[in-house]
């Protein structure tokens, strides 16, 4: 009995040890392509929410990148359309 339960709560804690190493491993930057990708939308789905200024971008460069932590906070904050 003791070892089940042993064997359950290890196996908690490595889930939420592995949650928190892919949160750290992700990038702090990603591409337009990546974010079309992340929010399955178009490029100029993209492009649109940049112009509207919904989505914060920044020009290093020739490439044009976004903060990972805007786009999830885009995610968060983008209201439902019923």
């Amino acid at each position: 009995m003791n070892d089940s339960r042993l064997k359950t709560e290890n196996d908690e804690i490595r889930g939420i040890v592995a949650e928190e190493v892919r949160k750290q491993m992700q990038p702090e930057f990603m591409t337009k392509a990546d974010v079309c990708q992340r929010l399955h939308i178009s490029l100029q789905t993209v492009n649109n929410h940049i112009a509207a200024q919904r989505l914060r971008a920044y020009k290093v460069g020739s490439r044009v990148l976004l903060r990972t932590s805007d786009v999830d906070e885009f995610i968060i904050t983008k209201p439902i359309i019923k």
